[in-house]
């Protein structure tokens, strides 16, 4: 089929740690894209997978174990299928690292260079390590990774053109045990540089524009990567605005009526403090805290004991049960005010302290129609605040409550304020056409 007449198609690359349904950024843009006329494919991780049914999209089950082996597998699964893709939207660095070297797997098998557009979805900020975080990944010694290791190599061997850098990011830590066991060294010195760099240099020719949430994390991408060349603005955010509400957490967790709920969602462990717990004494009998929230490390339930006098009186909720997205979002509906809390970022951690509108906690209450209470020790939210008048910025727990009064008594301006902000410059879809731009761009230019 020629391709002119074969169907547009598009593959997304996303290596994570929650099922795909909690990455909007991710599930609205392959929605988009499907609407536009591609077929999509998503490769996932196996811990990744959801009951996403939307018509053109695919989720490709590629790994069950750590990034190294989504890596290799999904290149596997590239090389089989033999799919030709109009464009690969990558995500994070394996993402990138699968785009940039199934270039080279394309130009080997076909004995000329081929280039898939690149379109880098920047999720996250600052990679300066990489390189050792994929090492520490198989530095257990188990035997299976261990026979792991050794066919990796074995497949450098087979496809040197390819491969020829990616054993750095996994030989070194097993030196010793590849002395102790008598085999010598496997991979010639050739093989010892970094996936890291093979991936860069590819990405400088290949990527056709990079996708940032805001312009402050635009300028950080920018020191970061010097493949950063076009970009789009695409804030981490929702389709359309929802100004509904909803009896959700009066039917599920018996709420009274006419209860004013405030609802926080994240994670609560150690370091998360036990002063945001005082809230429900701070605000009266009006109102009811909702915790919706995951404790990775038991700090929740440890929380338990010592909260069993509100959560008796109803005046506290907490709910450690995921949640399906419709009932999430209803969960929000029901709410009067959110709160978009974190605690503070630490030292030099510019992927936290420049969060802004990667916020998808933030946006998804704001797409909701609901104000928010945010920290103010993030680069920029007390102006957003001040200039949207969509919500309030603190500077510790302790403000909290009086912060929520005061929206409490002018609640309609501040959730008209909110509408305004998300219509004008939240809303994905509106802001994802500029994504469809760049890609029509991009195929003209190639077709010149």
């Amino acid at each position: 089929m020629s391709a002119e007449n074969r169907p547009k198609r598009i593959a997304f690359f996303l290596y994570e740690s929650r099922e795909l349904s909690t990455y909007p950024t991710i599930t609205n843009a392959a929605e988009l894209l499907a609407r536009d006329g591609y077929q999509v494919d998503i490769y996932l991780p196996e811990h990744m997978l959801c009951d996403i049914q939307i018509p053109g999209i695919t989720l490709i089950h590629s790994s069950r174990a750590n990034s190294a082996d989504y890596i290799r597998s999904t290149l596997r699964r590239l090389q089989k299928s033999k799919a030709a893709y109009d464009f690969f939207f990558a995500a994070y660095f394996e993402g990138l690292a699968i785009a940039a070297l199934a270039q080279k797997l394309s130009t080997k098998r076909t004995k000329r260079i081929l280039r898939t557009p690149i379109v880098y979805l920047s999720m996250e900020l600052i990679y300066g390590d990489y390189a050792h975080e994929l090492e520490t990944i198989l530095k257990d010694p188990a035997t299976k990774r261990y026979r792991r290791l050794l066919f990796l190599l074995r497949l450098v061997e087979m496809t040197e053109a390819l491969w020829s850098r990616l054993p750095a990011m996994i030989a070194r830590p097993f030196q010793k045990i590849r002395d102790s066991q008598g085999i010598g060294r496997v991979a010639s010195a050739r093989y010892h540089r970094s996936v890291l760099d093979e991936t860069l240099s590819v990405a400088r020719e290949a990527v056709a524009f990079s996708i940032v949430q805001d312009e402050h994390r635009e300028s950080v991408l920018r020191r970061e990567f010097d493949f950063v060349d076009r970009t789009v603005r695409l804030p981490n955010s929702y389709i359309g605005f929802e100004y509904g509400a909803s009896d959700f957490a009066k039917r599920r967790f018996g709420v009274p009526g006419g209860k004013k709920i405030v609802l926080y969602s994240g994670a609560v462990e150690r370091g998360f403090g036990s002063e945001f717990f005082k809230l429900p004494g701070q605000l009266g009998e009006d109102f009811v805290l909702i915790v919706n929230a995951y404790s990775r490390d038991g700090y929740l339930n440890e929380l338990r004991g010592e909260l069993s006098g509100d959560l008796e009186s109803g005046r506290l909720i907490l709910n450690d049960t995921l949640l399906s997205d419709a009932d999430y979002e209803q969960l929000v509906q029901s709410s009067r005010i959110c709160l978009a809390w974190y605690g503070p970022p630490d030292d030099g951690d510019d992927n936290m302290f420049y969060l802004g509108l990667s916020s998808g906690k933030m946006n998804r209450y704001l797409a909701c129609g609901r104000p928010v209470i945010v920290p103010d020790y993030y680069f920029g939210y007390r102006e957003l605040m001040q200039e949207t008048g969509a919500g309030i910025a603190c500077s510790r727990v302790a403000e909290i409550a009086p912060a929520i009064m005061k929206i409490d008594e002018n609640y309609d301006s501040y959730r008209q304020h909110v509408k305004t902000f998300f219509e004008s410059e939240l809303e994905f879809e509106t802001c994802f056409q500029g994504v469809l731009d760049e890609m029509r761009r991009t195929t003209q230019e190639a077709s010149q």
